[in-house]
């Protein structure tokens, strides 16, 4: 069992890592970090929707795969063990992939409403 409580616990630091780096570089994006200066910070920020839309979607699946297509009882023993944490880090998953697809389609509307 302890090995995958290992490979799970591997799993979801993979995906708050992403998470968190996703978030620094929206972040990053809106205040302007490493924009090109034939961009406008608005279109900056929108652009950096779709990176963060793409780790995030990794970090889904990630997040979902968490058992073989025919789990042993020692692995279903260690989803159990982390059974307030996987939820979490699901819906936290989920909700960032909607915030980084709502700013790749509206960043530049998002960034002009905050400004």
């Amino acid at each position: 069992m302890e090995h995958y409580k290992k490979k799970l616990l591997k799993r979801t630091c993979w995906v708050w890592a992403l998470v968190a780096f996703s978030v620094i570089f929206t972040i990053s994006a809106y205040a302007g970090v490493l924009i090109p200066k034939c961009e406008s910070p608005a279109i900056w920020f929108q652009r950096s929707g779709s990176v963060v839309t793409v780790l995030v979607l990794i970090a889904d699946y990630l997040s979902f795969r968490v058992t073989s297509s025919h789990p042993e009882v020692e692995e279903l023993e260690a989803i159990k063990s982390f059974s307030w944490l996987l939820p979490v880090t699901k819906g936290v998953a989920i909700i960032m992939t909607i915030a980084g697809t709502l700013t790749w389609g509206y960043g530049d509307i998002i960034y002009n409403m905050m400004q």
